[in-house]
């Protein structure tokens, strides 16, 4: 505080007798006088020593000098950039180095930014986020985000929102499906009608400047896709040509969820009303792989010249012949990856959830913008579509294949049958495996990690101590045949009963399969019933891990209550109750009730 008024102008009144009067003259020793003002700014000197406190800092420092690489020390001029002034306060913040520069002020103004933006979605800031950060909230990581940023070329920035702001709003938006209010808290806007602008904003300029580019019948040739996204395993099973691996090449209006509007409806209204000049990009003799669900449109896609291949139907049977078994399974190898690009597109909760009425109109928008990001920024389901050629020749030359088990089980039932013993799994002896070898048998990974749920969903508490067990049942007259049973996902009256036929000590242990399932009975790979079964006995060991005990979330089921079954015709039925009730209970207070 000595210096708060050292510019100040004090008055002096006119009536001081010290400036009306005459300067006297004095004779002074000038010695004197010079050690009093030596000894007086000593004194200072030592008071603003005292007052004046320092703490001294080590902190690495680069060099001023533009020369060389402030890295590697590099004096080549040609690759040699600048830092900008956000990057020279990121790299001391985060790492501790100081890059200086001539203007203090301007680095003591960065801080105060950085420190006012600590915790928040500052998209402003490149390196405010990291790349996990980046792919959490807009689904693309940095680099993606930065190549969309570029290609919005119609949008400005506002006093209120940058771009790259308006962007990460909007990605956030489809990404998470968090409403307007919560994106204008987690963005530090105004209100939810500040993010409402900006994503109809965002949107018209992605489906100006990216959608066109990236998806649409318009944006790619059949040529193209004949040769950049075409299938080996596609090509040998389904037909002589080319088949996708995955991109989305357009994506058509929606439609409403009632009876009128089921899969066949929709493919037959999209084919004769030519939508989108689809019937243009067609050829004849083009195979359209599809579901059970487009059964009813089959007749007029053959009439406009195209081939369908779908799976076979049971006609009343209760399973599926081996023939068709296995041509059912040549169509799912292929159709999988339809449902791989279905859930994509839900992982943008967006298109996960119940959608408002207000945003219905730009539904079809959304979607297109959506199949756009994911065709240019995320792998496609096949990612290497040269591969398979082997698997799809395994494949066509077991199609004919009839199930030798299911042939041998047939007899025995009809002449003398087979019995059976139960026995824990883990006192089988069965063949080692590897998931390897069960995947050369599955032709797939699907079926594996289905079985994996199914074991867990079948070990029971044994009934002679208090471990869990998989009970499996082997052949009393043939000791390599073993079975078990599992219960129906669809039916909890019906089981089905998996049987493998295996051989010790030989390349290909296991021999023959069969299930009395839908599809149970093919040669071209197994069903999840009889893969469970393999997986569980030959790669898992039988081994039961305490983390997959369904009694180990004992702790969980005691807070969840489980209701108590009572028969229809029990004696005690509420009406009952209710007639038993004298005045005396009546007139009780509801505390005494029990």
């Amino acid at each position: 505080m000595q210096n708060d008024f050292a510019y100040i102008d004090v008055p002096i009144s006119k009536n001081d007798p010290q400036q009306n009067e005459e300067p006297m003259l004095m004779e002074v020793d000038t010695d004197f006088v010079a050690e009093d003002e030596d000894i007086e700014r000593k004194k200072e000197e030592k008071e603003e020593e005292e007052e004046t406190k320092s703490l001294e800092r080590s902190i690495w420092r680069t060099s001023k000098s533009h020369g060389s690489c402030i890295v590697c020390s590099v004096t080549d001029s040609k690759s040699m950039r600048v830092l900008s002034d956000e990057q020279r306060t990121m790299i001391f913040l985060n790492r501790g180095i100081w890059i200086p520069k001539d203007d203090v002020e301007k680095l003591i103004d960065d801080f105060r930014t950085a420190l006012q933006y600590a915790g928040s979605l500052d998209f402003d800031d490149p390196g405010a986020l990291d790349n996990e950060n980046y792919k959490t909230i807009t689904g693309l990581d940095r680099d993606a985000f930065n190549d969309l940023l570029g290609q919005l070329i119609t949008m400005r920035s506002s006093r209120l929102r940058s771009v790259r702001v308006a962007l990460a709003v909007f990605l956030a938006k489809l990404r998470l499906g968090l409403s307007n209010r919560v994106l204008a808290c987690l963005f530090r806007l105004t209100s939810k009608r500040s993010v409402s602008r900006i994503c109809h904003q965002v949107r018209v300029a992605i489906m100006q400047d990216f959608v066109p580019y990236h998806v649409g019948f318009q944006h790619v040739s059949r040529e193209t896709i004949l040769t950049q996204h075409q299938t080996t395993v596609a090509t040998e099973l389904v037909t002589n040509g080319p088949d996708q691996d995955g991109y989305i090449v357009s994506s058509l209006e929606p439609f409403f969820t009632d009876s009128k509007n089921n899969d066949a409806a929709i493919l037959k209204h999209c084919m004769l009303n030519n939508e989108q000049q689809v019937l243009s990009w067609l050829r004849d003799n083009d195979v359209l792989v599809l579901d059970r669900g487009f059964r009813d449109t089959v007749n007029t896609l053959n009439r406009l010249g195209l081939k369908v291949a779908m799976p076979d139907f049971l006609h009343n049977q209760q399973q599926l012949p081996a023939d068709e078994a296995n041509r059912t399974r040549l169509v799912t190898k292929n159709r999988w990856v339809i449902e791989s690009v279905n859930r994509k597109i839900k992982t943008w909760k967006f298109m996960a959830q119940t959608i408002q009425n207000s945003t219905l109109r730009f539904i079809s928008d959304y979607l297109d913008i959506i199949c756009a990001l994911i065709n240019k920024y995320q792998c496609t389901a096949v990612k290497d579509i040269t591969n398979g050629s082997a698997i799809a020749i395994r494949m066509r030359q077991m199609l004919t294949t009839e199930n030798r088990l299911q042939e041998r089980l047939t007899q025995h039932n009809s002449a003398t049958s087979l019995h059976w013993s139960k026995y824990n799994a883990s006192e089988f002896q069965f063949p080692p495996l590897t998931e390897d070898n069960i995947r050369d048998l599955t032709f797939g990974s699907y079926q594996i990690r289905m079985a994996k749920s199914y074991i867990i969903e079948h070990i029971r508490q044994s009934q002679k101590h208090e471990e869990m067990e998989f009970i499996v049942e082997r052949s009393d007259e043939h000791d390599h045949l073993v079975r078990a049973r599992f219960q129906s996902r669809h039916s909890n009256n019906k089981n089905h009963i998996a049987t493998v036929q295996f051989k010790h000590n030989t390349q290909q242990p296991i021999d023959a399969w069969y299930c009395t399932c839908f599809a149970g009975a093919r040669e071209v790979g197994m069903c999840s019933h009889i893969t469970a079964l393999v997986w569980h006995l030959g790669v898992n060991r039988a081994v039961i891990p305490a983390y997959n005990h369904p009694l180990s979330a004992s702790q969980l089921l005691d807070a969840i209550d489980d209701s108590m079954h009572f028969t229809e015709d029990d004696s005690n039925s509420d009406a009952d109750n209710v007639s038993s009730l004298n005045e005396s209970d009546t007139d009780n207070d509801e505390d005494d009730l029990t």
